[in-house]
């Protein structure tokens, strides 16, 4: 029988980041391995929704490459109007929103405001920053343990940027199927179901979600070319009634 004093929560956690890399997401190359966290990525790669641990280790890859904070907060305020007024992590944070922000906009969900999604990224910051605190508190059973373990495991699941509409929103953007379709499978992972299974990394009833979309937005634009010629043959039938009413008189 193996003898020796039992491994902590964060001990475990950090072995087993130090074994493997992720396979969500791009790493960047001779990264830092973030505690609790695991390893940062330079860009996020999922079929799903991204997770908070993708969206914070995108967080910590953008953190990690910038050396020089300051220069780094004067570089973004100049290239992009939006960082004027912000400070570091809040640029940081909003950098991470778009990133995030493009996987929502694929699945044609409603997201809250920049500012409120930005706060749900902050939010991860501060409480991994509280529990680092007592990183070095060991104690197997501890309430601190307690408390890294639920964080972890809270960083599983979807970076939420549902408004407290987004249920009316669907229905009124989709017909009654397509908009159940698309509550169901938000509901899903909400709860941490990622159901359809993967079929060539791919999940299936996510690509019949686009695949409905598309669909549907093909015959929107139909339905608007259509009624646009019918307009054109209006006015085009008008204009020779008129004609021949001139050369009536």
């Amino acid at each position: 029988m193996r003898s020796g004093k039992k491994r902590s929560f964060s001990e475990d956690v950090d072995k087993c980041s130090a074994k493997k890399k992720p396979s969500n997401g791009i790493v960047l190359k001779s990264a830092d391995n973030v505690w609790l966290v695991g390893y940062p990525l330079e860009r996020i790669t999922t079929h799903f929704l991204p997770t908070r641990r993708q969206a914070y280790q995108y967080f910590h890859y953008l953190k990690q490459k910038d050396s020089d904070t300051v220069s780094a907060t004067q570089k973004y305020r100049k290239e992009d109007e939006r960082f004027k007024n912000m400070n570091y992590l809040d640029i940081i944070a909003t950098k991470v929103v778009d990133e995030v922000a493009v996987f929502w906009e694929k699945g044609g969900y409603p997201i809250k405001p920049a500012q409120k999604c930005r706060q749900e990224v902050l939010k991860i910051h501060q409480e991994w920053t509280t529990l680092k605190k007592s990183k070095s508190d060991l104690n197997v059973g501890s309430a601190r343990e307690a408390k890294r373990e639920t964080f972890s495991k809270s960083l599983d699941s979807i970076l939420n940027f549902n408004p407290v509409d987004w249920e009316k929103a669907v229905k009124m953007s989709r017909n009654p199927e397509a908009a159940e379709m698309d509550i169901n499978f938000m509901d899903n992972l909400l709860r941490g179901i990622k159901t359809g299974g993967m079929i060539g990394g791919v999940d299936k009833i996510y690509s019949k979600t686009v695949e409905s979309r598309m669909n549907r937005k093909s015959q929107e634009e139909k339905r608007r070319s259509n009624e646009e010629k019918r307009k054109s043959r209006d006015i085009a039938v008008e204009l020779d009634m008129e004609e021949s009413d001139g050369k009536d008189i």
